[in-house]
């Protein structure tokens, strides 16, 4: 059994945010800043601010064994206040021990990350490049 503590969850939590906001940041060749908001995915309301990491392990985590196994976080917007706005989705599955089935083939757990969160910015690196062109 693996036990993760919350200290230790929430280091997770702020290394996937950190991955997620560096691969964009390489995709259109510009640096972004550090301030995030969080909103859920296919609803408007900021539901979190400032410390989104705080906000994301208290939706993942449960205990030091049981934590939810699958989050999808997106990086979808720079908004005009700086912020960047971080959206996303706990899927259904129940909670379980830290590790177990935390592995995949994309961008967070799927690129062998351990932690729920699968990441993605295709969204956020379209609109900004297409933006960028005009």
């Amino acid at each position: 059994m693996v036990i993760v503590k919350r200290p230790e969850f929430k280091q997770v939590v702020h290394q996937a945010i950190e991955q997620l906001t560096a691969f964009a940041e390489k995709q259109i060749s510009r640096s972004l800043p550090r301030e995030f908001c969080f909103s859920w995915i296919g609803k408007v309301k900021i539901v979190a601010d400032g410390d989104v990491a705080e906000f994301l392990t208290n939706m993942a985590f449960v205990d030091e064994s049981n934590i939810y196994p699958c989050f999808d976080l997106f990086l979808e917007d720079l908004l005009p206040d700086g912020r960047l706005l971080l959206m996303g989705y706990r899927a259904g599955f129940p909670p379980r021990e830290f590790g177990e089935l935390f592995y995949g083939n994309g961008l967070g757990h799927g690129a062998g990350q351990v932690g729920p969160f699968k990441l993605g910015c295709g969204n956020f690196v379209a609109r900004f490049t297409h933006n960028a062109s005009q």
